[in-house]
């Protein structure tokens, strides 16, 4: 766990969650606010890779919603290592819940919860671009209801975004997107999560 020997010392470290294409995930527990939470951290430090973390904690952290994951810190380790912390999120993703399949009976209210955080999302302007099973976390409340979250704001655009690159996750995106070389709009984002 090399990437995470230089954090500040408010954060302590008890395993690694997971690593995707922009950055690892660590279990921490957080002196100052007192609370288990998780880190991203990014192991790369090509300039283009800082950047995408630190928009996606940007988007993060003016967004407010229930079914969205939080996020509550941003720093730079030496040299150049940014990371932020959020909220941690322990459940399973979409696809992990699904292979029980007494869970089938979930999938209206699931549907339900992720299509109110895209409504949220582009109300607020932001396109999440990579809707997939690994992306939306199913956790369990204190009352034992069945809460989603929707994570990995890494390719997240404001709506309007030059960028014309294809961007998500090829098996997911929307046929507009794919086949007619369509912009990102609310509608392939939403598309996406019904594909």
């Amino acid at each position: 766990m090399k990437s995470v020997e230089k954090l500040p010392s408010r954060y302590k470290i008890s395993n690694k969650l997971g690593e995707g294409g922009f950055g690892e995930v660590f279990k921490a527990y957080d002196s100052h606010l007192k609370q288990t939470l998780a880190i991203k951290i990014l192991p790369d430090s090509a300039t283009a890779a800082q950047e995408t973390l630190t928009r996606e904690f940007k988007t993060l952290s003016q967004l407010q919603h229930p079914n969205l994951v939080r996020v509550f810190d941003y720093g730079v380790m030496p040299p150049h290592t940014p990371y932020f912390t959020m909220e941690l999120v322990d459940g399973q993703n979409l696809r992990e819940f699904l292979r029980d399949k007494t869970n089938v009976f979930s999938i209206p209210m699931i549907i339900k919860q992720v299509l109110k955080a895209l409504s949220y999302l582009h109300k607020n302007r932001i396109l999440h671009g990579d809707i997939k099973p690994e992306n939306i976390v199913i956790v369990e409340n204190i009352d034992h209801e069945i809460e989603t979250k929707l994570l990995d704001f890494g390719l997240a655009m404001s709506l309007g975004d030059e960028r014309k690159l294809m961007s998500g996750t090829l098996r997911y995106l929307a046929p507009e997107i794919l086949l007619h070389g369509k912009p990102n709009s609310p509608e392939p984002d939403s598309e996406e999560c019904r594909s």
